[in-house]
């Protein structure tokens, strides 16, 4: 009865944490895409309405981060900007999100917020498999409350599914070794092929699995994983190819360029050209894992690690290594990406999360909310340091972070060189306005001072942008002015 109870209790938390994730991350879910990260919801708004506008067979399933006022014979060399570094499957989902709701910020975003609650959902069935009911719960609150996650899972980028498909496989590929049923083996096949239909991550978590199995494995289990794995490869070739048209030399030239850029030790275009060596990486990185984690979780991590190897290591608990191992390699590799952004150390937020999960049940065995000894104490005040730290995170990076009109004008200023008046529409909500333009700003639109009327009702222009003039001209009373870097950003009243 003792046992039934606590079980309810802790499927009653986890049904509290997940509706706690899915409140926090719908938080500001139709805020404009201003953000830092937002320039990939950017882009992925002109896939989707591309897919939605032309079709997506005659697009051929194919990204294009352009808005294509119509369909080019050849896409490649249109000169629109043809995206084949990823599967399709994420734009896809956000297509039909569209088509079933509206075209807005908030069904742009919503897709990758459910995957993260599929991914939160499969992390705590994984870490029950492997440590138990009690554990898992605790991992499920690192997970989905890590500042990474919380905040990655508002922008459209493919780690939540990415991680989703590895865990999702490694529970599968759990529950076969213990019962040597053939479903879930032929579930574990079917996730490694979907997942490289997703994202590139569970190439590299397939080289260090085989591995994995070459050392630890079985006979039986070898053999296992090795299909599993070519599987995987099963998947990655027919997307690249398909979407490819067949590895012709045009797509060949592009990859060994994104390549060379990605693995680089060098950031930034060639105007600001920012260098970097290995110690710098690895401090960069750490930072960003403590942080991106939360330095109180890291602590619970490195002491699940430490009880672990204590009580001796059974063969489950080298697979959170292999994710560990395949995350930081797939980050250190792409190194001049990461050195940028630091959505690529989501990668390692799993594993730490059971580890921290682990280490706190090691610390707090019972369920009682009220510490009982000093060791407890300590970790009571860790797991307030990491809430307190995931609720600045939330408020800081999605609350207040570039809400501010003037920071959209900065960002445009900064990219701004023409001694001239430019408007841009840079909108503020979706559905009436034609496209995004954040990254892809055009300056081809040029209006004077005196069409102001015309730029901001006919055209339906956010704001008018003027830069690098000697003194402010006199402005209608209909705008408002402010300074933006060398320019004055103008907008309606």
């Amino acid at each position: 009865m003792q046992n039934t109870t606590s079980r309810i209790n802790q499927l009653w938390f986890l049904t509290l944490l997940l509706l706690l994730f899915f409140a926090l991350a719908t938080a500001w879910l139709d805020k404009p895409f201003t953000g830092h990260h937002d320039w990939d919801n950017v882009l992925y708004t002109h896939a989707v309405r591309n897919y939605l506008k032309f079709g997506y067979s005659d697009l051929g399933y194919i990204q294009v981060y352009s808005p294509l006022k119509s369909l080019p014979d050849d896409l490649d060399r249109s000169g629109a900007y043809v995206y084949r570094h990823n599967p399709p499957t994420l734009a896809i989902l956000q297509s039909l999100s569209v088509r079933a709701f509206a075209d807005s910020e908030a069904f742009i975003r919503l897709p990758n917020i459910i995957i993260t609650l599929f991914s939160i959902t499969i992390i705590y069935q994984l870490s029950k498999a492997m440590y138990g009911r009690r554990t898992a719960v605790r991992v499920t609150f690192f997970f989905a409350f890590a500042p990474l996650v919380v905040y990655f899972s508002r922008a459209v980028n493919h780690e939540a599914g990415n991680i989703f498909f590895v865990n999702a496989m490694l529970l599968a590929y759990l529950h076969w070794t213990r019962k040597k049923q053939p479903s879930s083996l032929a579930i574990a096949h079917m996730l490694a092929f979907a997942g490289l239909w997703f994202g590139h991550f569970m190439a590299f978590f397939l080289v260090f699995f085989f591995i994995y199995g070459l050392i630890w494995g079985t006979s039986e289990e070898k053999i296992a994983i090795f299909t599993i794995c070519l599987a995987g490869f099963v998947g990655f070739a027919t997307w690249i190819t398909y979407t490819t048209k067949g590895f012709d030399s045009y797509i060949l030239e592009e990859f060994e360029e994104i390549f060379t850029q990605r693995t680089s030790t060098s950031a930034g275009d060639s105007a600001t050209v920012e260098s970097f060596n290995t110690l710098d990486y690895l401090g960069r990185m750490l930072l960003r894992i403590s942080y991106g984690f939360s330095f109180f979780g890291f602590l619970f991590a490195l002491f699940g690690i430490y009880s672990l190897y204590k009580q001796g290591m059974k063969r489950q608990d080298y697979l959170i290594w292999v994710h560990l191992i395949a995350g930081l390699v797939y980050t250190t590799l792409w190194r001049n990406a990461t050195w940028i952004h630091d959505y690529f150390t989501y990668y390692v937020v799993a594993p730490l999360a059971i580890w921290a999960g682990y280490g706190l049940h090691i610390v707090w065995p019972h369920g009682s909310t009220k510490p009982r000894n000093r060791p407890q104490l300590y970790a009571w005040g860790g797991l307030i340091g990491h809430v307190v730290l995931v609720m600045a995170v939330s408020v800081v990076l999605i609350a207040l972070s570039n809400r501010s009109f003037l920071t959209v004008a900065d960002l445009v200023a900064e990219r701004t060189t023409e001694d001239e008046r430019i408007a841009t529409n840079l909108p503020y909500r979706g559905p009436h306005i034609e496209f995004y333009a954040e990254r892809t700003i055009s300056f081809d639109v040029k209006f004077d001072v005196n069409q102001l009327d015309e730029v901001f009702t006919t055209r339906g222009y956010d704001f008018y942008l003027v830069c690098n003039l000697r003194e402010a001209p006199n402005w209608p009373p209909q705008v408002t002015v402010e300074e933006a870097k060398s320019c004055y950003a103008v907008r309606p009243r």
